[in-house]
């Protein structure tokens, strides 16, 4: 099946089949944590009905306790509210640590979900993605939720079942009143949906903005980038550039803090003048013959202005909520990316016995090509001899390096490494038998050691000097005033290209695996540190009877000019095949790439 590169584009959020569709993944992700939300329910319950029984107490102690000068059950009245507001405190602090426990855990369970199924992706990929899109995904959008999945869901619930307890008080305090109370507050509460609309809009746009800024960023502040603005004397377009994308992402913030700002003033306000109206009402009921005493009156209005809060709490909730819908739509578009098949459970690991590698009849077509990067490619590389892979720039030999690694499978063909198809083992195993050293070398911003150590985390420092030594690099590092402790700066910039290809291989080294594919990883050599390093490698590799089976990407033809086999591509094909003297005396195409060689050395 041909595989799909994706490109940034289809990061951008998609609607999901619809709101409902939405929510119920939302739902799958709470229900390993039903328990625990079955406990915030249960906290909020006593809370509510905590709060539900303030009011008949203070209608009693009005009607019942002070009339009468009744002191024990003005007491017994007044503690029993200390009573219930302390449970309904702690039932609050329960309920407030079970909505954050049960948060974090999801958002935990979400990003790490996210980080695995980006790390199955293809390479192609993140060959077309930007870095900062991703990491806005990963950090960003995922932080963005823990303050629903905490706070604003909480408080939703909280207020939610606050409201209901409160309105049932009310109605039971005198239902006329309460009728006109509850509707009243349903009607300002309508008005909610459009704001939250809004609201999800702008968080998708802020959202974008976070990754195109993350973005320029990284472009602008890289040790290569300020390099060539400097070169350039681009510098000022650098900073105008900034200054326009901060410029816009500081406007669609400040629309999203100003969204529905002026909609919930209004409800506050008309809420705040329910209490007037509910002694306005009670007045008119009273001259005309109702049975409300003072009690009632005096306890239903103070319960009222109580509704407030919860109200307005529902109305930022569901805002809240509301945008939070945008970060779950980028979230679940990564999720929903398709990723490549992978080995099935309980696949068996790779086992190298003697390093014999196969590539038979593999072809590769990229989804946005033309014509194959590679096809109908056969060749086999022998243990302990070391194959060469020529050819023009893209002739495939990076893309045939992806498939020997197992990074890339093929559409059709097989890659076999002693006799055992790489798409039938278990993918984290391919790396114990199949070392890689690439043109671009990535060090990590840590130090020599730690760079080294990620090979082969287990290596004595005995292990690490003799990795070193042996790819000409151990007498730079001890010269240096931290030694091996030296922090090598971001990728690597505080050493030349030559230098980091040295460390890279000491990592290769370190690691001895018995097959070594190497694309262009001696490029930035000199002709005598490359064969000294070459001779390291060599050598017969730790497990490989038959020594380390070498396979070279090169464009510098020299430097396979001793090479067991040689194997030129030319567009995906395999043109030619033997050694360096074979072929030329074929007189072929590997002549002409050698001629045009020593032409562009003598120019």
């Amino acid at each position: 099946m041909t595989e799909r590169p994706l490109t940034p584009q289809r990061l951008i959020p998609a609607r999901l089949g619809g709101d409902l569709r939405l929510l119920r993944r939302v739902g799958a992700l709470l229900w390993p944590h039903r328990l625990r939300i079955a406990g915030l329910a249960g906290c909020v319950l006593v809370q509510a009905l905590s709060a539900a029984a303030a009011p008949f107490l203070i209608r009693a102690m009005l009607d019942d306790a002070l009339p009468y000068r009744n002191l024990t059950l003005l007491v017994e009245l007044g503690a029993t509210i200390a009573g219930a507001a302390a449970l309904g405190g702690v039932a609050g602090v329960g309920a407030t640590h079970l909505s954050h426990s049960t948060g974090h855990r999801v958002v935990h369970r979400l990003r790490t979900g996210m980080f695995e199924h980006l790390q199955r992706m293809p390479l192609t990929f993140f060959t077309q993605s930007r870095t900062t899109d991703l990491q806005t995904h990963l950090v960003t959008d995922v932080d963005g939720l823990v303050l629903v999945l905490t706070g604003t869901t909480s408080s939703a619930i909280q207020n939610g079942m606050l409201l209901l307890a409160t309105g049932t008080a009310l109605v039971l305090l005198d239902w006329r009143l309460g009728v006109i109370a509850v509707v009243a507050a349903v009607v300002l509460m309508l008005v909610t949906g459009r704001v939250g609309k809004e609201r999800r809009a702008l968080t998708r746009r802020r959202q974008r903005g976070f990754s195109q800024l993350a973005g320029l960023i990284e472009e602008s502040l890289s040790a290569s980038a300020v390099l060539l603005a400097r070169t350039l004397g681009r510098n000022s377009d650098q900073r105008d550039r900034f200054r326009a994308e901060s410029r816009r992402l500081a406007d669609v913030q400040l629309r999203g803090a100003l969204a529905g700002r002026w909609r919930t003033a209004v409800r506050g306000a008309a809420l705040i003048t329910l209490p007037a109206a509910v002694y306005t009402v009670a007045g008119i009921q009273i001259a005309a013959g109702a049975t409300l005493t003072i009690g009632t009156v005096v306890a239903f209005a103070t319960t009222l202005t109580r509704v407030i809060r919860p109200v307005t709490a529902l109305q930022n909730a569901s805002q809240g909520f509301s945008g939070s819908l945008a970060l779950f739509e980028r979230i679940f578009a990564v999720l929903d990316l398709p990723a490549p098949g992978t080995a099935a459970p309980g696949a068996p690991p790779l086992r190298v016995t003697r390093g014999a590698v196969e590539v038979d009849d593999v072809t590769v077509r990229y989804d946005s090509a033309e014509q194959p990067a590679l096809y109908g490619v056969r060749l086999r590389a022998e243990p302990g001899q070391m194959t060469a892979i020529v050819g023009a720039s893209g002739a495939g030999k990076t893309t045939l390096a992806h498939v020997l690694l197992g990074l890339h499978p093929p559409d059709r063909g097989r890659l076999l490494v002693d006799g055992q198809d790489l798409a039938q083992v278990a993918p984290d195993s391919i790396a114990n038998g199949i070392g890689f050293v690439a043109q671009d070398t990535y060090l990590f911003h840590t130090t020599i050691r730690e760079n080294l150590l990620f090979a082969r985390p287990d290596a004595t420092d005995a292990e690490l000097a003799a990795a070193c030594r042996a790819a000409k690099i151990h007498d730079l590092i001890a010269g240096l005033p931290k030694g091996y402790e030296t922090v090598v700066g971001e990728r690597g910039h505080r050493f030349s290209g030559g230098e980091r290809q040295r460390l890279s291989l000491a990592r290769l080294l370190l690691r001895d695996p018995p097959i070594a594919v190497l694309d262009e990883a001696t490029s930035a050599l000199d002709t005598r540190t490359e064969a000294a390093i070459r001779a390291a490698l060599d050598r017969r590799a730790a497990g490989s009877p038959g020594g380390r089976t070498m396979i070279v990407i090169a464009h510098r033809l020299s430097t396979v000019r001793s090479a067991d086999q040689i194997v030129v591509l030319h567009h995906g094909r395999v043109m030619e095949r033997g050694t360096h003297h074979q072929l030329l005396e074929l007189d072929g195409y590997y002549r002409r790439l050698v001629t045009a060689g020593e032409a562009a050395q003598a120019g």
